[in-house]
């Protein structure tokens, strides 16, 4: 399944960031030949303020031909690259580090991106995949459908998208974007993207979540709930309401994006909303995790 960082809506939206949008090749060895059959992998470039150097990244690729990457790096005299992979076919995740070490590469200790995620397979009828919940999360639905209300909505629509936007600035954890590239990350998705948020019966938000949707893949990309809307468990009410639409919508995957990996003791912060997404089931997708690199293009 190709990841939300590898398409072209989301090397657009970086690109309107101001990122430098490259490509490189895969990677090719004994173990997985015909790599001119593999798509190339999106690479993005960001200039230093003040400094002729830049950065690079690379997130849940398939493994890059490191010659290409190389080659990209002197181009723009990147001095910090990180290379995040996804599952490689074929290759425990032993194999892929001692890969990226042959490359000059070290394994970081704090990913940029989740290094343990849930999918749940939405090819079930709803009622299947409502019986895959914990009985804790089916509870919390059950009563939520009874107290709440939800709409999904447009963000393309001004107003709604100005509504998600302050309340997530109000109410999210961790790091919100600025408007600015809020609107630029929507405008990148278009029609592939989808609020759902659930209210009291008077009309108070409560909870709410932004669901981008690509190659038949949906992604719980943010979501918050106010302090109102925790003791209602207004969050579940989403999540169900998310998975449904994704199903309307076409999708076949839903990713939760993100929960707590133990081999990232540093990221324990995220043990809360890794413990209310596991009661939603799913099927564990364990990545290699994050390498860089650092280099001295002045003295190259």
């Amino acid at each position: 399944m190709t990841d939300l960082r590898q398409t072209p809506a989301y090397a657009s939206y970086m690109a309107s960031c101001g990122w430098i949008v490259g490509k490189v090749p895969p990677f090719s060895f004994p173990r997985q030949p015909h790599s001119h059959r593999r798509p190339s992998t999106f690479v993005y470039i960001k200039k230093l303020p003040l400094l002729p150097f830049s950065v690079m990244k690379i997130q849940r690729s398939s493994l890059p031909d490191f010659r290409a990457v190389d080659r990209l790096c002197r181009a723009h005299r990147a001095v910090f690259i990180a290379i995040e992979p996804r599952i490689i076919r074929g290759l425990s995740v032993s194999e892929v580090a001692a890969i990226f070490q042959q490359h000059g590469y070290r394994q970081a200790s704090i990913p940029m991106l989740p290094t343990r995620t849930l999918q749940i397979d939405l090819r079930q009828s709803p009622k299947d995949l409502f019986r895959t919940f914990k009985k804790d999360a089916r509870t919390s639905i059950r009563k939520t459908l009874h107290s709440c209300r939800f709409r999904v909505l447009d963000p393309q629509d001004e107003a709604q998208r100005a509504q998600f936007y302050s309340f997530w600035k109000t109410y999210g954890r961790g790091f919100v974007f600025s408007v600015s590239n809020f609107q630029k990350l929507l405008a990148a998705f278009g029609s592939d993207s989808f609020f759902v948020c659930t209210y009291t019966g008077k009309g108070q938000l409560l909870a709410a979540s932004l669901i981008l949707v690509h190659n038949k893949s949906a992604s719980y990309y943010f979501a918050c709930v106010s302090p109102l809307g925790r003791p209602r468990l207004a969050g579940y009410l989403v999540v169900w309401e998310a998975i449904l639409e994704a199903k309307r919508r076409g999708c076949t995957a839903f990713d939760l994006e993100g929960v707590y990996d133990q081999r990232f003791p540093g990221l324990r912060r995220w043990k809360g909303f890794s413990q209310f997404k596991q009661k939603f089931g799913g099927k564990e997708i364990v990545y290699p995790g994050s390498f860089t690199r650092f280099s001295l293009p002045l003295f190259s």
